[in-house]
């Protein structure tokens, strides 16, 4: 399963030896979470409670979430559903 491990440990500048002290797992399984050759839950909510983020962010960016507080229409900006690009809108 694949996940934004590798990102949101460099977003936060976090090295995979310091996480897999953090969460008492080995460099290996660290690097099998990353690779996506694991997917032991229990493991990647600690992961995710390390890098001080909700276990969804490890699956989705939080930009390609919509919140009832902002309705897709109010937006300024989306992504296409068909290639993902991001694309700003004006409204006029």
């Amino acid at each position: 399963m694949k996940t934004r491990l590798k990102e949101l440990m460099q977003e936060k500048g976090i090295m995979s030896k310091t996480l897999a002290v953090k969460i008492g797992i080995s460099e290996v399984s660290v690097s099998a979470l990353v690779n996506g050759k694991s997917n032991n839950l229990e493991t990647l909510a600690k992961a995710a409670q390390c890098l001080g983020v909700p276990v969804w962010q490890l699956f989705v960016d939080p930009s390609e979430v919509i919140t009832q507080a902002t309705p897709r229409e109010e937006r300024q900006e989306t992504r296409c559903p068909h290639c993902g690009k991001l694309l700003h809108i004006t409204i006029k």
